[in-house]
């Protein structure tokens, strides 16, 4: 069974986090055309968010920015680096070719974007 993991870049620091995912909505929408705007969701990466045996432990969340979180693919690269949703990567080909990890119909795939092709 693979690791399910999340990484997104804080909005304080800039910085990689690494974690469980989740959308914050900070408030409860009602029926009709009562929708959510943009700054009333967070994106959220969570780190130590379980505990053993029902012990007490801190919960610690950091708001990443959106467009930079992406869910680990279970591989690594030939460095040991784990392969992340929306990695750039060098398909070893003849051509030096690079794609883009995403997710789609439900797996990953390595897609040969133009602009790197």
């Amino acid at each position: 069974m693979r690791e399910i993991l999340f990484r997104g870049k804080s909005i304080k620091t800039n910085q990689w986090i690494y974690g469980g995912f989740h959308i914050w909505e900070k408030r409860q929408t009602c029926f009709g055309d009562d929708k959510l705007k943009d700054d009333e969701i967070s994106y959220v990466i969570t780190v130590n968010s379980f505990a053993d045996w029902n012990m007490p432990r801190e919960m610690k969340a950091a708001e990443v920015v959106a467009d930079t979180v992406g869910q680990y693919t279970g591989l690594t690269d030939r460095n040991g680096r784990k392969i992340f949703e929306g990695d750039i990567v060098n398909i070893l080909t003849e051509n030096e070719k690079f794609g883009i990890i995403t997710y789609d119909d439900g797996g990953f795939f390595c897609g040969c974007q133009h602009i790197f092709c």
